[in-house]
């Protein structure tokens, strides 16, 4: 549990770090970082369905809640094929499938993207993906 809590702490540190970084370009900016811990958890990777849920667990769940106004922004969104039921062998070369849709948006210019990512299952990697894209200028300075 030790190892879990430093870990947590660390990862609470780099990730205010990122976000304070960014806090001098935003014209308004707020965050909130909750850590939650409980016990008698009976979900996960210790459901036994066969016996109704027989095992407990301890969960630590961290929320990060940042708002900022500025003049520029990018936002990606990926769709999982797992959400539709499409899965793939756990030695095979590609290990999922998203559908992605993203906004790029500057003072003077708006981009829309969409299009499809691959994950893929390469030795030395944790993870490792490939994206193809799609774009079109809404607002394009240059006309």
């Amino acid at each position: 549990m030790k190892k879990h809590i430093g870990n947590l702490l660390g990862g609470l540190a780099l990730v205010a770090g990122l976000v304070t970084s960014n806090a001098a370009q935003a014209g308004f900016s707020t965050t909130e970082v909750q850590l939650h811990y409980g016990d008698g958890y009976r979900m996960g990777s210790n459901a036994n369905f066969a016996t109704n849920f027989d095992e407990d667990t301890q969960r630590a769940t961290i929320t990060l809640e940042h708002f900022s106004t500025n003049d520029i922004g990018e936002i990606y969104y990926h769709l999982h094929s797992s959400n539709f039921g499409l899965t793939f062998d756990e030695g095979s070369l590609i290990n999922g499938l998203d559908m992605g849709i993203g906004l790029n948006q500057g003072t003077d210019v708006s981009i829309g993207l969409a299009g499809p990512r691959l994950g893929l299952n390469i030795p030395g990697f944790n993870f490792f993906t490939l994206a193809v894209y799609a774009y079109n200028n809404f607002d394009d300075p240059f006309n």
